[in-house]
């Protein structure tokens, strides 16, 4: 073939166009494509980081896809354990049935105390500071500040008159304060209903540092004062139709026996605080003949054997259906009443709360030789609540007898039909369990005999629970167990120790394990005992609320897993987009910059034909010469 050839100025022009061609084929590809690096040959360096961005993003990805499906097992299994939790609330609300709705009675009564004091002054207002004219104007006979006065109306008082102290009076010499028949001893606001403390207690006290105590001898009265005791009886009532209200008595005696009110007449007492302190066989009240209980009435005992209300030979307690008792007991074989020898206590419908901190609790019933014959009746009304360990204690009496023996006064009580009896022993933890105590219970056959005990009909104690509702429960307790095999996920149940392990990086150098439990109803300390009696009930009450509380630790768990796996995810799926951002960034083209390219290479390419075009004219005119 023959060599053509072509002229300089065409060989140029020719040779422009070629390469002209070639930038256009460059830039309509990366226009195409929309990158600038399509190959290893465009640019070695960006091309190949470029490769290793996009590689780490697409394992990434692959990453991404196992932490949503771990965070899908995770979610179910906290699903499960809403529903589980459900469930056991279920059960446990068929258990709580079967319990009476009571709930351990607390008697602080200094508390009661300080609450009616705080009654007492919202109701007085501003207090006020009578004065002694004015006391002697509006009813007072004697108005005293001291002990030499209060001892000079003591011994010139008559029937009818009324003595007041105002303020505190200290009584450091022996002899009792006698009032005579008739003769009141008065704070006060008996005269006035401001005359109160700023904290609402009493403005008038009267404190005894000696031996000596306050005898009332027949119609006499005490009221509106606070007495602060340090002999061996505070008050003592003699005589018949004799009043004590609104009192407040401390006992602060070392003398044994001590007792703050000894009654050895007729006596109503009403609205009364009694508190006792460290005495051995110290009593609140020390009922010897006729005492009617009226109003509120606290008593705390604090000492060995120091019961708060004791009854005696003989003696008649009648609580009045108006009465609200409240009784906290300390001291070792305490009772809030205790009846010794043929004594009658009757109540009538009252409200009585007692707390015993150590043993017998309402009743303490005396028996031997010479003992015993004590009658007890409550009636329709009536509400106990009674913490202690027993409703009904015995005490040996006389000779040391440990049983009660054939010819030995029987000691009778009557329930009426309608009392409430909430009962909660405070040592074998279980609700209204007719016992007399521990020392009785063990006594197969002899409680009710020796007690005459007649409960009414609707006067029962202990409820029968059936298994019937026992299988309910267990019921409720196999569907739980159901629903912990139902969830799993791919295989995965975290409920049922089940492991998930979750990658965070494509080197499996990051990640987390996700540890699964067994929140079995076995495992979780629910047992299928029977119930036999309500401490079964309330056995599987607790352990539901544990188990609840467990549950719950578990959800709290697995949400902190779904916090961090789903922070994880947020942040891998960030570092994709940084990943292919960098990737992008080194490969992608600048399309403004190549579609004026592609403008700029046709121009050169229109030129470059001209140019060619008009350098082959040259050639052409040689033809002319032909």
């Amino acid at each position: 073939m023959s060599k053509i050839s072509l002229n300089a100025s065409m060989r140029s022009n020719l040779l422009s166009l070629q390469q002209t061609q070639k930038l256009q084929d460059k830039t309509q590809l990366r226009l195409s494509t929309g990158l600038k690096v399509n190959s290893a040959i465009d640019n070695p360096s960006s091309y190949y980081t470029a490769s290793a961005l996009n590689n780490r993003a697409e394992d990434l990805g692959t990453l991404l896809d196992a932490m949503s499906q771990g965070i899908q097992v995770i979610k179910t299994a906290n699903e499960a354990l809403e529903t589980g939790t459900a469930l056991l609330q279920q059960a446990k609300a068929v258990a709580s049935q079967f319990v009476p709705d009571y709930q351990p009675v607390k008697v602080d009564v200094e508390k009661l105390v300080s609450a009616q004091n705080k009654q007492r002054l919202e109701a007085a207002g501003t207090p006020v500071s009578l004065s002694k004219d004015w006391l002697l104007a509006n009813g007072a006979d004697y108005v005293v500040t001291n002990e030499a006065e209060l001892r000079n109306a003591v011994l010139n008082a008559t029937t009818g008159q009324k003595i007041v102290i105002n303020g505190n009076v200290t009584i450091n010499g022996a002899g009792d304060l006698n009032l005579a028949s008739g003769v009141s001893l008065l704070g006060a606001e008996s005269f006035d209903s401001r005359a109160v403390a700023a904290n609402g207690g009493y403005q008038s006290s009267l404190t005894v540092t000696s031996q000596s105590s306050i005898v009332l001898n027949g119609d006499a009265e005490i009221s509106g004062i606070e007495v602060n005791s340090a002999a061996q009886n505070a008050i003592t009532v003699k005589g018949n139709a004799n009043k004590i209200e609104n009192v407040q008595i401390n006992m602060n005696s070392a003398v044994r026996g001590s007792t703050a009110i000894r009654n050895l007449g007729e006596l109503n007492v009403k609205n009364i605080n009694i508190i006792t302190n460290e005495q051995e066989h110290a009593k609140g009240i020390k009922n010897e003949k006729m005492l009617k209980i009226d109003g509120y009435l606290n008593i705390e005992t604090n000492g060995k054997w120091g019961h708060a209300v004791g009854t005696y030979k003989d003696s008649t307690t009648t609580v009045e259906s108006t009465a609200q008792v409240n009784i906290h007991t300390t001291g070792a074989i305490a009772a809030g009443f205790d009846l010794d020898t043929t004594s009658l206590v009757e109540i009538k419908g009252a409200l009585i709360n007692i707390a015993s901190d150590q043993s017998r609790g309402f009743i303490n019933e005396n028996y031997g030789p010479t003992t015993g014959g004590n009658t007890l009746k409550i009636a329709s009304g009536t509400e106990l609540n009674i913490n202690a360990t027993g409703i009904l204690s015995n005490n040996k009496g006389d000779g040391g007898v440990a049983n009660p023996q054939t010819g030995t006064a029987e000691n009778i009580v009557e329930i009426a039909q309608g009392v409430k009896i909430n009962f909660y022993d405070n040592v074998q933890k279980a609700q209204n369990k007719l016992e007399t105590s521990r020392e009785w219970s063990n006594k197969a056959g002899t409680t009710a005999f020796v007690l005459g005990l007649n409960l009414a009909e609707d006067s029962a104690f202990t409820p029968v629970v059936s298994n019937a509702e026992h299988n309910q429960f267990n019921s409720i307790l196999n569907q739980y167990n159901q629903l912990l095999s139902d969830a799993s996920y791919k295989g995965i149940n975290l409920l049922r120790e089940g492991n998930l392990k979750i990658n965070f990086n494509e080197e499996r150098s990051s990640g987390i394990e996700v540890k699964g439990v067994d929140a079995s109803s076995k495992n979780l300390g629910i047992s299928d005992q029977p119930w036999v009696n309500h401490l079964n009930v309330e056995q599987s009450i607790t352990e539901l609320e544990d188990a609840i509380n467990q549950l719950r630790s578990y959800a709290a768990e697995f949400g902190n897993y779904y916090s961090i796996v789903s922070t994880r995810q947020d942040f891998t799926e960030n570092l994709m987009n940084v990943l292919s951002e960098g990737a992008d960034k080194l490969t992608l083209a600048d399309m403004n910059e190549e579609s004026a390219n592609v403008l700029a290479l046709q121009t050169r390419q229109q030129l470059a034909i001209n140019s060619l075009s008009l350098a082959s004219q040259a050639s052409q005119s040689v033809l002319k010469l032909f």
